[in-house]
């Protein structure tokens, strides 16, 4: 036959001595013995020998679980170096091999209870490193020990669950709920440091029902667990949460705001390191103006110029003409009236301005007398500091700037 042929293949769970405590003892693996013999021909005066034994000779043995018959998902692979005796007996532990491949590390790590693991057996005649498999079978009942031989007295306890057998992967979706696990059931000690984290709890898992009052404090918060996104908004009314002053440097004021009066405003003091309360009141040459939620602060508008009422002439006998070291006076008549609507007042400040070059001329200006009604009388007054007579092109126009 062109194989190895394995005889009197036999499984033995070693290490199952449940114990009258109903703890479960250490599980080391599944014992596996068979007979090997060689798959060739041997000649020999007289017939051929077949299938002889493979008697005292160093062989590598590989074991492969897989899910299902197809071998397309290997749960657990490993592999023995083992010495057959003289009648080619030998013997091997699957679970206590070198793991070599597989999606478990260890057996109680695979899913028994899905219930249709494979087994592969191969060997290595000359522990060569290259393997022929001799036989591919389905696990029957004795692994199923690792599962059977955990419950007593057809009841589970979570004394009698050996740490880790139980896998996430075991429980169907929606097995267990909520409402299933009674109360105390979980203890805080049966929970490993670490091994729940807030993202791994869904969300309404826990209810406020579920939780004792008193049971969480602030101080058991860690930093960070609870993030803005946890938060409904609408949630945290500050009007009724912040009971103390809140700092400056958290984004408060620092002040309970108690001693506050109409037309105060806070201001930054860096020394209390809090906001104190101040009144703006204007001063001289500044206005303040308040409207709902702004408050404008400026110096008063100055008037826009105007012209006067008409246009100044120098008298034509003259032709334009000032003499060296005199002056030339607008006549007494000169009224203006209020510009923009402003009367005039003594004391107010007058600029004016000339159409035409002045030569050098100085000019001034100023309110003479103050008429009913807010006109003015007004005097221009050009006067020349030059060696020389100057003639002004006429006629000229003044412009004044009135300034309250």
């Amino acid at each position: 036959m062109n194989k190895y042929i394995v005889l009197i293949a036999v499984f033995l769970l070693a290490g199952l001595a449940v114990k009258a405590q109903d703890k479960v003892a250490n599980l080391e693996g599944i014992n596996y013995q068979a007979v090997a013999f060689d798959d060739e021909n041997h000649e020999i005066v007289g017939a051929d020998v077949v299938n002889k034994p493979l008697f005292e000779r160093e062989i590598g043995i590989r074991f492969t679980i897989t899910d299902g018959p197809s071998g397309t998902v290997t749960y657990y692979e490993e592999e023995h170096i083992t010495t057959t005796d003289k009648y080619g007996m030998f013997g091997a532990t699957i679970g206590l091999g070198t793991a070599v491949g597989g999606d478990y590390a260890k057996l109680l790590d695979i899913p028994w209870i899905n219930g249709d693991q494979w087994l592969m057996v191969e060997i290595s005649k000359n522990n060569d490193g290259s393997y022929k498999q001799v036989n591919y079978d389905k696990l029957m009942a004795v692994p199923f020990a690792f599962y059977t031989d955990d419950i007593a007295d057809n009841s589970i306890t979570t004394h009698k669950i050996v740490d880790e057998a139980i896998l996430a992967e075991d429980i169907n979706t929606g097995a267990v709920e909520t409402s299933e696990i009674l109360d105390e059931t979980i203890q805080a000690q049966d929970i490993a440091t670490g091994a729940v984290e807030s993202s791994e709890i869904l969300d309404e898992t826990i209810v406020a029902g579920d939780i004792a009052t008193g049971a969480v404090e602030s101080a058991e918060i860690l930093d960070g667990t609870i993030l803005n996104e946890d938060i409904a908004d609408a949630t945290v009314d500050l009007t009724s949460k912040v009971t103390n002053i809140l700092p400056v440097a958290n984004g408060g004021t620092g002040s309970d705001g108690s001693n506050l009066v109409d037309g105060q405003i806070l201001i930054g003091d860096a020394a209390s390191g809090r906001f104190v309360p101040t009144k703006i009141t204007p001063g001289d040459g500044i206005l303040i103006t308040e409207t709902a939620g702004q408050i404008t602060i400026a110096s008063p508008p100055i008037s826009a110029s105007v012209d006067s009422d008409g246009t100044f002439t120098i008298p034509v006998g003259s032709n334009g003409d000032i003499s060296a070291g005199q002056s030339w006076e607008s006549p007494a008549s000169l009224q203006i009236p209020p510009i923009e609507g402003k009367p005039f007042e003594m004391g107010d400040l007058f600029l004016a301005s000339a159409n035409v070059d002045l030569k050098g001329c100085l000019l001034s200006v100023y309110l003479q007398s103050v008429a009913g009604g807010g006109d003015a009388k007004l005097k221009v007054v050009l006067f020349n500091p030059t060696n020389n007579t100057v003639t002004l092109q006429t006629p000229v126009t003044f412009k004044f700037l009135l300034v309250k």
